[in-house]
């Protein structure tokens, strides 16, 4: 068996209060990434940072290494989940409504919950050192990261998990993230592919860098 080892916090550095928005931590959802964000956010804390994070699908998960706000819009998820724009059905254009419609009902619905939570966590932590977003289609919370940027006045940063087949010219993955969407909100953009940086330049991005999936040793090792 393999057992989970926490890593003594360095405490003689500054700590760094992060605040992640990811695509969700249930790893029952069939999001590929979602045991990567997790060992992402683990090695965060044993770096020494604060990790405070909210889910945009699905429940909020505590763990040893972060604290949780609970999803403003998991209701609003959960009903999308159930809806034919959501399952492969030969009576609905899936791509063209999803690109159209969604991200204007997120605007209308959703995102009014996002910025009230947003000020609640503005109230109760005091200072967040940094945002990060990492995978959530960017034209359904356009105006979000400039929203935190004012609150926090800190940098905002998104990285997104599923380039190169996320890009427009290569048709999107199971959103077309980048329709409609404004990357110059962001402070960078973080990308896991050295290849996509002009592409990403191109549409926008103030400044992109590469940060390549990695994995936990203290998970991942060599076994007899």
């Amino acid at each position: 068996m393999m057992s989970a080892q926490i890593l003594p916090v360095d405490t003689t550095r500054t700590q760094q209060k992060i605040l992640v928005i990811c695509s969700t931590l249930d790893l029952d959802l069939p999001y590929g990434a979602t045991p990567m964000i997790w060992q992402l956010l683990k090695a965060f804390f044993e770096v020494g940072c604060d990790v405070v994070v909210i889910p945009y699908r699905g429940r909020a998960f505590r763990s040893l290494w972060w604290r949780c706000y609970e999803n403003p819009s998991r209701i609003e998820g959960e009903l999308f989940s159930k809806t034919k724009l959501n399952k492969k059905s030969p009576q609905v254009n899936r791509g063209k409504l999803k690109n159209r419609i969604v991200p204007k009902a997120v605007q209308y619905t959703i995102l009014p919950k996002w910025k009230k939570l947003l000020s609640k966590i503005k109230q109760a932590e005091k200072k967040i050192d940094a945002v990060l977003i990492i995978g959530i289609p960017m034209n359904q919370i356009s105006g979000l990261p400039t929203f935190a940027k004012e609150l926090f006045s800190c940098p905002i940063l998104y990285y997104e998990l599923d380039v190169p087949t996320s890009l427009p010219k290569y048709g999107g993955f199971s959103f077309n993230y980048f329709e409609s969407a404004d990357l110059g909100e962001y402070d960078a953009i973080l990308s896991p592919s050295e290849g996509v940086v002009d592409d990403l330049l191109e549409l926008g991005a103030k400044r992109v860098d590469f940060v390549h999936f990695g994995v936990d040793p203290n998970l991942f090792f060599p076994v007899s």
